[in-house]
């Protein structure tokens, strides 16, 4: 068996952290395993430690401790220090895993994408995980095979309810100068990356469109003491783009509150529509090009709703092993991110 990848996370947060995630899917990994993790509050990676039943892993009192003990890091800090701590890392010689979106703006991700490129022997990588979501695998391969014909029309809404709770109090994704844009960014940069994905092949590059913007809780009180403070970037956002084939293409992200994790996308030769919260498989509508929608085509397809950081960690060892490439380089992250700036900056 090959040697063990040793791997560190750097922030591991102090309400809601995404390293929960790559803990989860580093207890299932054959090929990374959790060495050591670094938050600038001591007590905040040892809580979540604890929480995860995590043992034998050092908490560091430095980055410079973490990077001498790993090979590759996951960094899970808001979005204004990635770029910082990636470049950090990429200079004492480990692999990075950088969660999404790459930076608070594209500007700021030009110095890592740089970096990156000055250490080809070395992986960098963006977070965007959901590709490995047995359903859109699923999704990959139908549209690949071209059982909906040409695309007319993709809608996807991807969000979250806990921000809805007004009792929830200002986190560092509510400020713009940690964050940058909010759900716009959050959300919004993993439905970009699957709609280029799932239809690339057929229908060419995204391109945006138009956005429309909206702060519904303008104040939030102080995570640290009794301040109201304001909310400086969108908590949902509306957007649209076009491929250049002419799909058109609709998206919502929000916090405050979403229905279903949900994406539909209708073409020549039919439709289908998957709910990723409900589990329950891939509603397909087929008919023939250009004919009538029967209700006896109308079907659902039994798929697996496997979720979570595990397949793209697993990926990310691969590429450590040269097993395998990856397109998710930080200068697609880079690319994205520009995408993100455009409609932040135009939306209405």
């Amino acid at each position: 068996m090959d040697k063990l990848i040793r791997h560190g996370i750097i922030g591991l947060g102090k309400t809601v952290g995404i390293a929960a995630s790559h803990i989860d899917a580093l207890r299932k990994s054959h090929s990374l395993v959790l060495t050591a993790v670094y938050d600038k509050v001591p007590q905040n990676a040892r809580d979540m430690l604890r929480r995860m039943g995590m043992t034998g892993v050092t908490v560091c009192d430095s980055v410079e401790q973490l990077f001498a003990m790993v090979d590759s890091v996951s960094i899970c800090t808001p979005n204004d220090q990635h770029v910082e701590l990636a470049v950090e890392a990429l200079r004492q010689g480990l692999h990075v895993l950088v969660e999404k979106p790459l930076a608070d703006s594209a500007q700021a991700a030009l110095a890592l994408e740089k970096e990156a490129g000055a250490h080809p022997d070395q992986v960098c990588m963006v977070c965007f995980n959901y590709r490995e979501y047995s359903v859109y695998n699923f999704l990959k391969e139908y549209l690949d095979g071209g059982a909906l014909g040409k695309i007319y029309f993709y809608r996807q809404q991807l969000g979250g309810n806990r921000i809805a709770q007004f009792s929830v109090k200002r986190e560092w994704r509510m400020d713009r100068a940690q964050s940058g844009s909010g759900a716009l960014a959050d959300f919004g940069c993993h439905m970009l990356d699957l709609a280029g994905w799932l239809t690339g092949g057929s229908c060419g590059e995204v391109h945006p469109l138009a956005a429309a913007c909206s702060t519904v809780i303008s104040e939030r009180q102080a995570v640290d003491g009794d301040a109201w403070l304001p909310v400086t970037n969108d908590d949902c956002a509306v957007f649209m783009a076009r491929s250049d084939s002419g799909a058109l293409y609709t998206f919502t992200a929000s916090r405050v509150g979403v229905w279903d994790h949900s994406i539909e996308i209708v073409g020549e030769k039919g439709m289908l529509r998957a709910d990723l919260d409900a589990g329950n498989g891939v509603q397909v509508w087929l008919r023939e090009a250009g004919g009538a929608y029967l209700p006896e085509n109308r079907t659902v397809l039994e798929v697996p709703n496997e979720k979570g950081h595990a397949g793209i960690l697993n990926a990310f060892a691969a590429c450590i092993r040269k097993e395998r490439s990856d397109p998710r380089t930080v200068a697609y992250g880079r690319k994205l991110q520009e995408t993100i700036d455009w409609l932040d900056k135009n939306a209405l």
